[in-house]
């Protein structure tokens, strides 16, 4: 089930292209990592990371829109119940977003991710996801962002870097 999604939802990107042939389109790979924050987050988990892809596509000249999935995994910690150090369980899920963007000037972006995040692990919930950033780009091809995902159980801040292939 868990690769039927993934090629479903990679499927669904690529069907991005059909769209606005002659338009600047960019199809982009990310590697996030950061650290757990709010509610328990911090007090089961030590990290997390995030691979991310996304299509999208010009809707006017400064703001796109398309479809995203990531791979999101939080490292767990070793707890203590009952006086006694527990290891702790890795959790993974599988965001599935609408993606848009915002180019305030050439260099500077903010947007937003907003889906659902499918869970991979026993021990996480699936929800919804949502992932608000904001990117500096280097060059038209690499940008850095600080971002906070996650899910109603588990949310992340961070940094990351995005290649425009």
């Amino acid at each position: 089930m868990k690769k039927v999604l993934l090629v479903v939802a990679v499927v669904a990107m690529m069907g991005l292209s059909a769209n606005a042939q002659n338009a600047k389109k960019a199809f982009n790979i990310g590697i996030n990592g950061g650290i757990p924050v709010f509610f328990d987050s911090h007090k089961n988990y030590s990290t997390g990371f995030e691979f991310e892809i996304n299509r999208i596509v010009p809707v006017t000249k400064n703001f796109q829109a398309g479809l995203g999935v990531s791979y999101q995994h939080f490292m767990a910690k070793d707890i203590t119940v009952d006086g006694k150090k527990v290891k702790g369980k890795s959790t993974y899920t599988l965001p599935v977003s609408a993606v848009a963007r915002y180019n305030f000037t050439p260099n500077f972006v903010a947007g937003v991710d907003v889906g659902y995040a499918f869970r991979l692990s026993k021990d996480t919930k699936g929800g919804v996801y949502f992932r608000p950033m904001v990117g500096y780009k280097f060059t038209d091809r690499v940008m850095v962002q600080a971002f906070l995902s996650g899910t109603p159980d588990r949310k992340m801040a961070g940094v990351g870097v995005v290649f425009s292939l």
